[in-house]
């Protein structure tokens, strides 16, 4: 085989990695943000059955005091959401999912 046949070997290997890579990261990606959109349906459930937003943010001080090292960015996440769900109670968990889901994919 000539050098150049392996040099181009090796270049569509490299890029067939990246992309084995990028797709594999681009799942990961999904998979949160399905789980995401997970919680904040489970959250507008609570919230339309009469769950107070001081309930659920004491829930979520629980459940940070719980772990070794809780993440400032998640605590800011999960305030926003609470915040927004019980500032637009016209929207449905389904609804409410669906839109934190697109927010999710859209925003890596």
């Amino acid at each position: 085989m000539s050098k150049t046949k392996i040099a181009a070997l090796v270049v569509l290997i490299v890029l067939l990695g990246a992309l084995g890579i990028e797709a594999g990261v681009r799942a990961y990606r999904v998979r949160q943000c399905n789980r995401y959109a997970d919680i904040v349906r489970q959250m507008a459930t609570e919230r339309d059955r009469g769950v107070s937003s001081d309930a659920l943010r004491a829930r979520l001080k629980a459940t940070e005091a719980s772990q070794t090292k809780p993440n400032p960015e998640i605590h800011d996440l999960m305030e926003n959401t609470i915040t927004g769900l019980y500032e637009h109670p016209e929207l449905n968990p389904e609804q409410s999912a669906s839109i934190a889901l697109d927010g999710c994919l859209e925003h890596p």
